[in-house]
C-alpha cells in the first residue's frame, strides 16, 4: 500500500523563500509579519498544491482576490475611537440672517444641512449610523420684524456613554475583540482556507 508524501507550508517555503513574492497586501500591513503569522499558526499544515510554482502563482491570486476585505478588516480593527463610548453623534448646520424692505428678518439656511447620529451596539467596536436627516438649501427658518443682519455657524460633537450598557461592559467587549480579531491572524486564517489541507 503507498502513501502520497504532502509537502507543509514551512517545508515548501523553505525549500523556495520567494513562496509569498506574489503576494500582495493594502497599506498598513507589514508583509514580513503577515508571512510569520501564517507561518507561525498554520506552518504545519500541507499545502493543497505541492508544485512551488503553482503554489505560489496561488498565493498571489489569494491576495487579490481578498485585497478589499483586506482593507476593510485594517480599517476595522486600526479605526480610531473610544471603546468606552458608544453614541458619537455630529451636527453642523449655517444660518444667515438678512434684514428686508419693511424692516423684516429673514433667516435662511442657505446650505445642505446634514445631522448624523452614530451609535455602536453593544458587541460592535465600530459606530455605525442610527439616523440622519437633511434639510435642503435655501429653507426659511424664521421671519420676524427685529434683529440685524448676521450669520450663525452651529457646529457639535456630541459623545459618550447614553446607557445602553456599561462601561465595565464596553471594556470586556474592546478586550474580547482585540484578543479574538488580531488583523495578522484573521487574514492568516482566510490565506490557510484557501490554499492549506486542515490537516497536520
Amino acid at each position: 500500500m503507498s502513501t502520497i508524501q504532502r509537502m507543509t507550508l514551512i517545508g515548501m517555503y523553505q525549500y523556495d523563500n520567494t513562496l509569498f513574492d506574489n503576494v500582495s497586501l493594502p497599506e498598513g500591513y507589514d508583509k514580513e509579519t503577515f508571512i510569520n503569522s501564517l507561518l507561525l499558526e498554520h506552518g504545519e499544515k500541507c499545502v493543497m498544491y505541492t508544485d512551488v510554482d503553482f503554489m505560489k502563482f496561488s498565493l498571489g491570486v489569494v491576495s487579490r482576490k481578498w485585497y478589499h476585505e483586506f482593507e476593510r478588516i485594517y480599517t476595522a480593527l486600526n479605526e480610531e475611537y473610544n471603546p468606552l463610548h458608544n453614541y458619537d453623534r455630529h451636527e453642523e448646520y449655517k444660518d444667515i440672517t438678512e434684514r428686508k424692505a419693511g424692516g423684516k428678518v429673514t433667516t435662511t439656511q442657505p446650505e445642505d444641512t446634514t445631522e448624523e447620529t452614530r451609535v455602536a451596539a453593544y458587541n460592535s467596536a465600530s459606530y455605525e449610523p442610527d439616523r440622519k436627516s437633511f434639510s435642503n438649501a435655501g429653507k426659511v427658518v424664521s421671519e420676524n420684524e427685529n434683529g440685524e443682519n448676521g450669520t450663525v455657524t452651529h457646529d457639535a460633537h456630541l459623545y459618550g456613554n447614553i446607557g445602553v450598557t456599561t462601561s465595565a461592559a464596553m471594556a470586556l467587549e474592546e478586550t474580547r475583540l482585540r484578543s479574538d480579531n488580531n488583523m495578522y491572524g484573521v487574514v492568516a486564517d482566510i490565506f490557510s482556507k484557501e490554499v492549506l489541507l486542515q490537516l497536520y
